[in-house]
């Protein structure tokens, strides 16, 4: 149970681990991917709104130029001067009612006198208002001083209390002012052509300002004829004729594109927020953050079912395993595949198991095959191991496993609570030897035992048990005693031995010359047999030398083979290697051509698409304008006009369609780069194979020259052998020399032992009479030694 928990640890920390690392990478790749495209879709659109302002700038060009010829047409048609010269309205009102189809955006129509008296106001639908003294107004003054007026700001209008722009040219007689036409331009109408349809993200959105930072067209028309010149951004988009700028708006950040529009002190101003600008790459971030999401869980879930299959699963077999074995179940099998580094560990763990379970059996043979009683406890006193010879000697019946779970102090003595000898062994980490103590049994015997107690260390010095065998020495005390009685016997008996021995002494020198003469002779059969001995070691070593370097000489020859076949196999995959290298090589280098020329080809596309739809939309513009001019006679033209203004519409979305697809093209590029990675690591690969066919092949040549040297170290070795037999064969005829002369004098030397034997056969009566003998102070007559 605690192996599984500790894996499932192991699986928790590594899947956070992997988790985390996953997450950090996904993060890493989203925020530099975000980075990049929110900087391109910011960067993208900004241009855009650069172009809008030009355009915007252009058509408002237009306009002011188109407004300003009506002004100039009303003010130079014959009827204009007719009726400041007191003629009737009709033919004037019927080119006033030209002009308003011409241009819907005109609010009114007026010819003013040299006073500045208007009595001509006309509006669209036919309508007339009454006379109007204008000589205050700005336009009055400039167009009766013989110049043209191009509104700054817009004014309120005395006819319907509306804001309008006003445009004025001077009427001349005979090169005399003599009044002036203007032409009122709706600011509502204004607004709604130009402005409040155009929007830029979401909430972005084009407006008029002029030089001096006074707001002429706005969506929020409160904001229309107010000087915001205190603002920086206003400031800055009057100062200069276009540009871009990144301004702080109510905590938020955005971008506006300017241009000027000429001919007049006016400026189209594009504005939005920086974050709408980059909306898709918004969209992107949150597709990105959902697959990155998915891929973590994914790789995840990957690395956990190969975590569980590769490592937990082979570690929860292990740790079963070392269960079953800590428990003393040294009959448990291994369980379960195991692959790569977990099929070396568990071979090595099936290696340390029969190792213990060898020396555990080899220890248990120990303990169990001692005939002296032997217990064995650890070092608080609880026995481990006691054989049934103390249970025996003890006389407390039952078998060593009834007292398995028993202190040692129990077990002798019945008091838990005294220290035995083996817990004194085990505390002062020194062996007690040779203590003599009376040991009570169960039957109130009291036994002689001899007790000697060491400790026992583990391979780091530990103490862990002690051991202590008991010598049951009662019997010997026993005999001790009876020995003694006989002593005395033994002293009269000797005394009679003495005489026996002179009578031997005799003897003995008869035969000590003949032993001197065989000693002489064995000890030159000894030299002889020495020198044979010496010889045959040689030679014995001599063969095993001739042994051992052929089988050198047979290895050398199979791993020569083995390296041989290893380089050959060797070279074969850095071929094999090579061809890849090549192969993946050519590919890479078709696909990056390839996706070269589409990018360049799709470059130029998109340069041309772009002109094509601004120079498009700019035709449209121009073309829905002089169809207005056209009256009836336009709206077909006005009509085809609206199309192609769509047409280029959609031109700029398939603009950007194919921006997008030049970012999947530089995904590719990125993609090529890494099977160009790749084949780096091929090439690698190529060049390790290449130096590990080199270093086989050096292998195989050193094991060639040692090969050559076992073979000359066995002809050497025959040579020794050859000489050391002939030494042998010399030795052995003088040893046949030797026990000729041996034989003989063993003859001289057995018939003086016949007559010891004689003596000897006395010696023997003594000794059973001493035997037989109950009182040690008398001693028998001494026998006769004839």
């Amino acid at each position: 149970m605690g192996g599984i928990m500790h894996a499932r640890s192991i699986r928790t920390v590594l899947g956070l681990l992997f988790f985390i690392l996953i997450l950090a990478g996904t993060a890493i790749t989203t925020y530099h991917v975000d980075e990049s495209s929110y900087s391109y879709a910011v960067e993208t659109q900004t241009q855009n709104m650069e172009r809008m302002s030009s355009t915007l700038a252009s058509v408002f060009a237009s306009f002011t130029r188109d407004a300003l010829a009506d002004a100039r047409f009303m003010a130079e048609n014959p009827s204009a001067l007719q009726l400041l010269e007191g003629g009737d309205k009709a033919s004037a009102e019927q080119t006033a009612d030209q002009l308003f189809t011409l241009n819907p955006l005109i609010e009114t129509i007026a010819l003013f006198d040299d006073k500045g008296r208007s009595d001509f106001l006309r509006m669209p639908g036919g309508k007339s208002a009454g006379a109007l003294d204008l000589s205050d107004r700005d336009y009055v003054k400039a167009a009766l001083a013989g110049k043209e007026f191009v509104p700054s700001l817009p004014i309120k209008s005395r006819l319907t209390g509306k804001p309008v722009c006003t445009y004025a040219w001077p009427v001349r007689a005979n090169g005399r002012v003599v009044g002036g036409a203007l032409v009122a331009v709706s600011i509502d109408g204004l607004l709604k052509t130009y402005i409040d349809d155009v929007r830029i993200g979401q909430t972005g959105y084009p407006y008029i300002v002029n030089a001096a930072g006074t707001i002429v067209l706005h969506p929020q028309k409160s904001l229309i004829s107010k000087n915001l010149s205190d603002m920086d951004f206003i400031r800055k988009s009057v100062s200069s004729p276009s540009g871009t700028q990144e301004y702080v708006w109510d905590g938020a950040r955005k971008i506006q594109a300017w241009h000027n529009i000429p001919g007049t002190d006016w400026t189209v101003v594009t504005t939005a927020y920086k974050d709408e600008l980059a909306l898709s790459a918004k969209k992107q971030r949150t597709w990105l953050i959902a697959a990155g999401a998915v891929e973590a869980v994914l790789l995840l879930a990957a690395l956990l079912f190969l975590l569980d299959r590769l490592v937990l699963v082979p570690v929860r077999h292990l740790a079963t395993y070392v269960d079953k074995l800590a428990e003393g179940d040294f009959k448990a099998r291994l369980t379960g595949t195991y692959k790569y580094e977990f099929a070396h560990l568990s071979a090595g763990i099936g290696r340390m198991v029969e190792v213990l379970k060898n020396r555990l059996g080899f220890s248990q043979g120990i303990l169990e095959g001692l005939s002296l009683p032997v217990v064995v406890s650890d070092a608080e006193g609880r026995l481990l191991y006691v054989n049934q010879h103390v249970i025996d000697l003890l006389e407390i019946g039952g078998t060593p496993k009834d007292y398995a779970d028993m202190t040692a102090a129990e077990f002798f003595y019945g008091d838990p609570s005294r220290a035995t000898i083996t817990q004194k062994a085990c505390t002062s980490r020194k062996p007690i030897l040779g203590l003599m103590a009376d040991v009570a049994t169960r039957t109130n015997k009291t036994l002689k035992c001899k007790i000697d107690a060491t400790p026992v260390y583990d391979l780091d010095g530990r103490v862990i048990a002690g051991i202590a065998l008991v010598t049951d020495l009662t019997e010997l005390m026993a005999q001790k005693a009876t020995i003694e009685a006989h002593r005395d016997r033994i002293h009269c008996v000797a005394l009679k031995i003495e005489d026996v021995s002179k009578e031997l002494a005799s003897h003995s020198g008869t035969l000590e010359s003949h032993i001197a003469t065989t000693a002489s002779s064995a000890e030159s059969q000894q030299t002889r047999i020495t020198e044979t001995a010496a010889a045959i070691g040689q030679m014995t070593s001599t063969i095993l030398e001739v042994a051992s370097s052929a089988s050198g000489a047979s290895k050398t020859s199979e791993n020569t083979r083995g390296k041989a076949i290893e380089g050959s196999e060797m070279v074969a995959r850095i071929v094999e290697g090579i061809k890849e290298v090549r192969q993946q090589s050519e590919e890479l280098r078709r696909d990056m051509a390839s996706l070269g020329e589409q990018a360049e080809g799709i470059g130029k596309v998109l340069d041309v698409i772009s002109d094509i739809a601004d120079q498009t939309n700019l035709l449209a513009l121009n073309a829905a304008i002089e169809a207005a001019r056209a009256g009836d006679a336009g709206r077909g033209f006005a009509v085809v006009a609206d199309e192609v203004r769509k047409l280029a519409e959609k031109t700029m979305h398939a603009t950007r369609e194919v921006a997008e697809a030049i970012h999947s093209i530089q995904e590719g590029t990125q993609r090529n780069i890494v099977g160009a990675g790749r084949v780096a690591g091929t090439v690698e690969q190529a060049t390790e194979m290449a130096d590990l066919s080199g270093a086989s092949l050096r292998e195989i040549l050193a094991l060639a020259d040692n090969a050559s040297d076992q073979v000359r170290a066995i002809a050497a070795a025959s040579e020794e052998q050859s000489a050391a037999s002939e030494e042998i064969s010399r030795s052995i005829d003088e040893v046949n020399v030797i026990a000729g002369e041996t034989s003989q004098a063993m003859r001289e030397a057995t018939r003086a032992m016949r007559e010891l034997a004689e003596q000897s056969r006395i010696l023997r009566g003594l000794i059973d009479e001493m035997e037989l003998s109950q009182n040690p102070t008398e001693c028998a007559p001494e026998p006769s030694m004839a």
